[in-house]
């Protein structure tokens, strides 16, 4: 399937489903890995924040503790939110940077086509990634891996927690006291976070789909990297960075065909054409746009996430009631 021309979160499940090495089962695809990755967070986070509560200085550990005793406390209720929304985000990023293995894995099981034979499990993922790619400490320190995984799991709680503060403290908007117009700008601000967050996480899958073999095994393989089987079209080059792989997005995947200049051509610069400088403005956009391909689905996901949690924060206020 080409990356582009999807037609949106619904064309794109139509899509998928017409595959003939997918089919209906691949929209489910990696549901047992998301199923662990969600249970493992949920019950490691709290475990974490705890450690990290008792582990603050002595003056004010017990001071803090009594804060933090339920876990569940909004953070605007606190008088000063600095430290207890610092060790949510430490929690948040310690957890998450200990199970990015398992984002790797699923992101990897996603792409691979269903029906061909030699498509592995996600066990056969993880041996592969082991042993062709320097180590399972590799999973968690190779730069291409640490660098976007500390960024999105810094910045997601970051504005995640964030945005309720804002709203309360600055903006003098409670829950309680207008429920509409809280929610519309946490809302608007949830999505106006994605602009940040969402290149991270393109950025962040491309690079998780390269393999990053060690110069033995390349050797031992007759000098020859291995192919990766895809689903979706993969670029033939290698990124080397976070930078460069948001470079090569937004001007290659343009849509705009590359044009031969001729000698004849070249040599002319009496004047700018103004239709090619509007093409060229147009290709710069379509390239930016790919780094928010996705954009709906987020918005859809971010939505119904807000509304759960502003659900859950009712229920734990009436609760305390």
């Amino acid at each position: 399937m080409s990356p582009s021309g999807s037609s949106g979160v619904w064309g794109m499940m139509r899509r998928i489903r017409r595959t003939p090495s997918e089919g209906l089962p691949g929209l489910w695809k990696g549901q047992l890995l998301t199923t662990l990755h969600s249970l493992l967070s949920n019950n490691i986070q709290p475990l974490v924040h705890a450690g990290l509560i008792i582990s603050l200085p002595p003056p004010s550990a017990t001071a803090q503790l009594e804060l933090n005793a339920d876990l569940d406390l909004p953070l605007a209720s606190y008088h000063n939110p600095t430290i207890p929304l610092g060790l949510h985000v430490a929690a948040h990023l310690l957890t998450h940077m200990f199970l990015s293995p398992l984002e790797l894995l699923r992101t990897r099981l996603i792409v691979q086509p269903s029906s061909d034979q030699k498509s592995k499990s996600s066990i056969g993922l993880l041996r592969e990634s082991i042993s062709g790619e320097g180590g399972f400490t590799k999973l968690y320190t190779h730069p291409q891996l640490f660098i976007p995984a500390l960024l999105e799991h810094t910045l997601r709680p970051i504005f995640t927690l964030s945005i309720p503060l804002i709203i309360e403290r600055k903006l003098g908007i409670t829950l309680d006291g207008s429920p509409i117009k809280y929610q519309i700008l946490d809302l608007s601000l949830g999505l106006a976070s994605l602009l940040v967050i969402l290149p991270i996480e393109t950025v962040r899958k491309r690079l998780q789909l390269q393999d990053r073999m060690s110069s033995t095994e390349v050797w031992q393989r007759g000098g020859k990297r291995e192919k990766r089987k895809s689903v979706v079209r993969l670029r033939k080059r290698e990124y080397y960075g976070l930078v460069d792989t948001i470079w090569r997005i937004v001007t290659e995947e343009t849509g705009a065909p590359k044009k031969k200049r001729s000698k004849r051509r070249a040599s002319r610069t009496e004047h700018v054409n103004p239709v090619d400088e509007h093409e060229k403005q147009r290709a710069a956009f379509d390239g930016i746009k790919q780094l928010y391909r996705g954009v709906s689905a987020a918005v859809v996901f971010s939505t119904a996430q807000g509304h759960l949690a502003n659900l859950r924060l009712v229920i734990c206020r009436c609760s305390s009631v």
